[in-house]
């Protein structure tokens, strides 16, 4: 089958699908598809897009589409009634125009625009396991699976420096807001050289980081966030970084290859950077997702849920 990865709703650049359509891209290459990353929608082939529309690329849509055209969504967002994320409410970010958590209208936007696109749709393929049968209850006569992140040797692209030439005790790399500041804070207090970057940033300029990097770490939205970011721990799993989690209260599968966070991020770091070797046991960790999370497992099962056969 023939697969076009649309970025056209994600800016001119889509730094922020980037990730996950290289994910996907090489995981149906690897099993004897074609993936083409295009920025605009493709008619008459199988278009995949992540979810973000506007009524703008709604009207481009239906004005494009044709009867052999299929649209495949990635959906990333909670789906809280009718609307996405309304499980975020923090008095001292409400006003932060940095946290898009709190902007209940752009998620309601957002939502409302998916379900306009929702009669296009041939598959939902999810990012969050626990999301699967909630979509699935809301879309009822659209098919909605698991897209899990899956290994391919194509998407590292990070060569760390020697242990002794790390510069970087700690990376983050994400949305800022008080609570992440507060423990990157408590971080640097102790002495600790500790980067953060936003999710803009150029990728040869994250790639560098990455490699001058002792550890990655990964810190929720919020004390009462219940969710990781799957996305991020593979981003740095595959990247061959060694990744520090906070502890959620519904973690994601991938959660079994980072070390997990309880409330003692000063103690846990100073460990773990005690422990050295950090590229060595990143590489251990990344062989073991390579076995778990192949390709060949995973895509021709989604795409036979999907309804999808040459």
């Amino acid at each position: 089958m023939h697969f076009k990865l649309i970025y056209e709703n994600h800016w001119n650049f889509g730094l922020s699908v980037a990730e996950t359509f290289l994910m996907l891209k090489y995981a149906l290459e690897n099993v004897g598809h074609r993936a083409d990353i295009e920025k605009e929608f493709c008619p008459g082939f199988i278009n995949v897009v992540m979810e973000n529309f506007d009524e703008e690329f709604l009207a481009r849509i239906n004005d494009q589409w044709t009867d052999d055209t299929k649209l495949i969504v990635i959906a990333t967002e909670f789906l809280t009634g009718s609307t996405f994320n309304d499980i975020y409410d923090d008095p001292e970010e409400r006003e932060s125009k940095r946290n898009h958590y709190q902007n209940k209208k752009l998620w309601q936007d957002r939502f409302d625009n998916f379900v306009k696109l929702a009669p296009r749709m041939s598959a939902i393929w999810h990012l969050a396991f626990q999301e699967v049968p909630i979509y699935q209850n809301i879309f009822k006569d659209i098919p909605v699976g698991y897209l899990p992140h899956i290994y391919s040797e194509n998407f590292s692209r990070v060569t760390h420096l020697q242990d002794d030439e790390k510069d970087i005790d700690v990376f983050f790399s994400g949305a800022q807001n008080q609570y992440r500041n507060k423990i990157l804070d408590s971080l640097r207090d102790v002495g600790l050289n500790v980067v953060m970057t936003h999710q803009m940033t150029a990728p040869f300029h994250r790639e560098d980081l990455i490699a001058r990097s002792k550890l990655a770490v990964n810190i929720k939205q919020n004390s009462d966030w219940a969710y990781e970011s799957n996305s991020r721990l593979f981003y740095h799993i595959n990247n061959d970084s060694l990744v520090l989690t906070e502890k959620c209260s519904d973690p994601s599968d991938l959660n079994k290859y980072v070390v997990t966070v309880d409330n003692n991020w000063v103690e846990l770091v100073k460990e773990q950077l005690s422990l050295g070797h950090f590229t060595e046991r990143a590489i251990g960790i990344r062989q073991d997702f390579a076995k778990d999370k192949t390709p060949e497992m995973i895509i021709p099962l989604l795409l036979s849920d999907s309804g999808l056969f040459e």
